[in-house]
């Protein structure tokens, strides 16, 4: 039964964890465009380095915004879970809390 219990959390999990990266990626990367535009406007940049920057700078993002994003995904899937007492189920069941809690 915990394998299947540990499909479902992670089906739950996916989507709010991707739509959390590339919403917090996006956001990093807009506030380095904003800095960026500076170079562009005040030393005469071309579009084409401006846009090499940031792709550069895309690893360093995704490894400040992959943390958070995983924090904001297992918030907002034990949220849901817990407001459809879906783990109030699961406990009923015999599943223990601290299985709940760790990772499969």
């Amino acid at each position: 039964m915990q394998r299947v219990v540990d499909r479902y959390f992670i089906k739950e999990f996916i989507p709010p964890f991707i739509f959390s990266l590339f919403a917090l990626t996006f956001i990093l990367l807009m506030d380095q465009l904003f800095r960026l535009i500076d170079l562009f406007v005040r030393k005469g940049l071309p579009w084409d380095i401006v846009g090499q920057i940031l792709i550069y700078t895309l690893p360093l993002i995704i490894s400040y915004t992959a943390p958070m994003a995983i924090l904001v995904a297992i918030i907002m899937s034990f949220g849901r879970l817990s407001r459809d007492n879906e783990i109030l189920a699961l406990k009923t069941s015999g599943v223990s809390f601290l299985s709940l809690m760790k990772m499969p």
